[in-house]
Parts: C-alpha cells; structure tokens; sequence
C-alpha cells in the first residue's frame, strides 16, 4: 500500500457562531480527535442577512454613510466571532486555524474548503429542522453530504 503524502490528517469543522456548531468542535475534541490533526475551522460570512434585518422592509436606506456604518459594524461581528474561534482552538490545544470563505451558501462554502484543503474529513453540526422544514429550505449538512468528496460526520446536538 502506498504510503501518505500528507503526514498530518485535515480535518474541516464547519462554524457560523450557533451552539450546533460549537457542539461539533466540542464533540470533536471529547471523542475524534488525533494529535496528528489540523483543523479548519471554516466559516461563511454572511453580510446580506444582518443588514436585512436592521432594515425595515418598507424603508430603503440610500445614505451611502449609513451603509458603509453598516458594513462595518458587520465586519467587526465577523472579526470578532473570528477571534472567539481562534481562542477555542488556542485554549483547547488544538493545531489549526480558521478560514473564512465566500460562496453563495454556507455548504457551498464548506464543500468549496474541503475540496481546497484537501480535507481527510468534513464535520458539522446539525440543527435539528423537521422534514417538511428540510424539505422547502435545505439543509446545510445534506448539502454538505450530497456534495462533498471527502467522507462527512453530522453531529446532532
């Protein structure tokens, strides 16, 4: 049998802040985890849905300021949920880092990393969406299934 190019196992952890996803790095740490990993941390930014929220769906706001306050404010939650990652990690003793990445989804997003990184595993966290729910808006974690080379493990909270 041909021996490994990579001498370390990568290990792709799907975050977007949720306690499932919290619960997926956790459930990692207490029971998969090798001290011959790396670990992504991968999150998928998503801009669009704080700023709707912040608006009145009768009122557009135009003020080129008060999109740009907007955007920052947003940058600067995404930063810091970067960083409350990056400590988990750190306080944990876990070798790795967190990536964000752009896509038009979060699976889209996690299935684009796995396949970049060359992922020897895909982790998420499952929220728990009844079937008809599943059904009309998709989950992230059968998406990630259906789509991803690498082999995928859904923790269920």
């Amino acid at each position: 049998m041909a021996e490994s190019k990579k001498s370390k196992r990568t290990i792709i952890i799907a975050v977007d802040g949720s306690k499932h996803a919290d619960y997926a790095l956790e459930w990692y740490n207490e029971y998969f985890r090798n001290p011959n990993d790396y670990v992504i941390l991968v999150n998928n930014p998503e801009y669009g849905e704080a700023i709707q929220g912040t608006w009145d769906g009768s009122i557009y706001v135009l003020d080129p300021e008060v999109i740009f306050a907007m955007l920052q404010e947003e940058k600067q939650r995404l930063n810091e949920e970067v960083d409350k990652y990056k400590h988990k990690l750190t306080d944990l003793g876990i070798e790795g880092r967190v990536r964000g990445v752009a896509a038009a989804s979060p699976g889209e997003a996690i299935v684009k990393a796995a396949d970049e990184e060359e992922a020897d595993l895909v982790i998420v966290g499952c929220r728990g969406r009844g079937k008809i729910r599943r059904t009309l808006m998709g989950s992230v974690s059968d998406y990630v299934v259906h789509h991803c080379a690498a082999p995928v493990l859904i923790c269920r909270h």
